[in-house]
């Protein structure tokens, strides 16, 4: 080869543009690597956050929850408390008026038994195992009776309280009409007159004994007029009209049936009402 002729020098040029463009791709590996190594790190920090922000919100949600079961919780213990002293009041109101007095409602004899067998100083829910606290009064008055229910569970020290007036049924005033005597509630407070009418899944269950509707917050217990009714197949949905409704006023519908005897719980009439008796539960 000539020296002269150039080829050397072109090949060292060459070596030369070689290193260089090796030199150049090494700092360009160097730089994405250090740039993975920033991101990674961005990633990590990212992520840590997210985590806290994530555990600050679920923190804030479990707090809230809780805060509605436990609400939930008291507001349903609340419904029952006052459930059970509307029912004592209730069975108060079919005692006999000389044995309203609070030592037989907080202390009833054994035997025999008194009223429905469930006063006294506790009461216990069906399905529950923790009985509910009861506190009775009676504050007699000159014709009439005060009664006042209390009722707590045990773990709580707030009462639900529920009052009622009792009037002697000596002290009534009763009225003529086709049904039993009509007495003069205790209290009163009449909105409107309404019909109830009762229908059945299957009529011809019901007995001899038929249906009847009883006005439960008067003492004595009324009747409606017609005291019974039965059904029959000119004649399957049965009614009851011009019955005095009103906030204070409470009826309880009884219907007999081969299948046993089937009541409605206590209610106010506020308007007219339908009413259905499954006289055969789970048949037909």
């Amino acid at each position: 080869m000539d020296p002269d002729d150039g080829s050397a020098g072109d090949g060292r040029k060459g070596r030369r543009r070689d290193r260089r463009r090796w030199s150049g791709d090494s700092r360009l590996i160097g730089l994405w690597a250090l740039l993975r190594q920033k991101l990674a790190a961005l990633s990590l920090i990212e992520l840590m956050i997210v985590v806290a922000l994530a555990a600050v919100i679920f923190a804030g949600l479990i707090t809230a929850f809780l805060a509605v079961n436990r609400s939930t919780s008291r507001d349903g213990m609340r419904i029952a408390e006052a459930n059970i002293a509307q029912d004592r009041i209730e069975q108060i109101r079919q005692l006999p008026y000389g044995t309203i007095l609070p030592e037989n409602l907080n202390n009833p004899p054994a035997s025999p038994v008194f009223g429905d067998g469930r006063f006294g100083p506790t009461y216990t829910l069906a399905g529950t195992a923790k009985p509910f606290l009861v506190d009775y009064s009676v504050v007699d008055g000159a014709k009439t009776k005060t009664v006042t229910v209390n009722v707590r569970r045990q773990d709580s020290t707030r009462w639900t309280t529920m009052t009622t007036v009792i009037q002697d049924p000596a002290a009534a005033v009763f009225t003529g009409g086709s049904g039993s005597p009509r007495p003069t509630p205790s209290p009163s407070s009449t909105t409107g007159y309404y019909y109830i009418r009762v229908s059945f899944k299957n009529w011809k269950y019901v007995t001899s004994n038929g249906v009847k509707v009883v006005r439960t917050d008067v003492t004595p217990a009324w009747t409606a007029p017609p005291t019974k009714q039965v059904p029959n197949a000119g004649q399957q949905i049965l009614t009851w009209s011009n019955l005095p409704g009103g906030p204070d006023i409470t009826y309880v519908v009884t219907c007999y049936t081969t299948n046993g005897t089937f009541s409605t719980p206590p209610f106010h009439l506020l308007s007219d009402t339908p009413i259905h008796f499954d006289t055969n539960p789970g048949g037909d």
